[in-house]
């Protein structure tokens, strides 16, 4: 995920691939995903968008490693919680 949200990496990436910027897509693996899940009717939980505005501020992931540190273990947790109390009905009593 560092490399869909962290906009410096992208650029390094970019720069040493020698293509030019068009070329990538960095939101592509998660707009497939979201198309196959909206065409089976599968609930799901896109975090790029809050990964990719809150990266521009904090670190979310460990240094050079696809893994979250805390920070971006916190965000997500927070943000799957929000997802599945707004899918969950009050039990009547």
């Amino acid at each position: 995920m560092e490399m869909q949200v962290s906009k410096p990496l992208q650029t390094r990436v970019v720069v040493a691939s020698g293509l030019a910027p068009a070329s990538f897509d960095f939101t592509l693996p998660n707009r497939l995903l979201r198309a196959r899940f909206e065409e089976l009717k599968i609930d799901y939980l896109d975090l790029l968008t809050e990964f990719s505005a809150h990266s521009l501020n904090d670190r979310l992931c460990r240094p050079n490693d696809s893994h979250w540190n805390i920070a971006g273990n916190e965000l997500a947790a927070r943000l799957i919680l929000q997802h599945v109390s707004a899918q969950v009905r009050p039990v009547d009593k």
